[in-house]
């Protein structure tokens, strides 16, 4: 963790500066001390507040948008995927909302 925390809050940093994202990274080390990047555009509040207004519905929602657009990548890709199998396997596996 030591050895990739710089890297991984350089790219947060970056991803927001690149996608123009507001963004909050907040990571935990083995040892339980917190590592925060918030982006430039906002602060750590504001992404939070925006979050949370957001219903549980729309995430699920958004959350099957973005499965479905992976679907299709991978259709271009000629790979055949079962997006239940793979929603059901998400949710086993990550347990964590868009």
């Amino acid at each position: 963790f030591a050895k990739r925390k710089n890297g991984i809050l350089k790219k947060a940093n970056e991803l927001s500066i690149l996608c123009d994202i507001d963004i909050v990274l907040l990571m935990f080390s083995p040892t339980g001390k917190a590592a925060i990047c918030c982006g430039t555009r906002s602060s750590m509040e504001e992404v939070i507040a925006k979050f949370s207004q957001v219903t549980p519905q729309e995430r699920t929602k958004r959350k099957f948008e973005s499965l479905e657009n992976l679907k299709k990548t991978f259709q271009k890709l000629d790979h055949d995927v079962n997006i239940r199998e793979f929603i059901a396997s998400s949710k086993d596996s990550a347990g964590s909302d868009f």
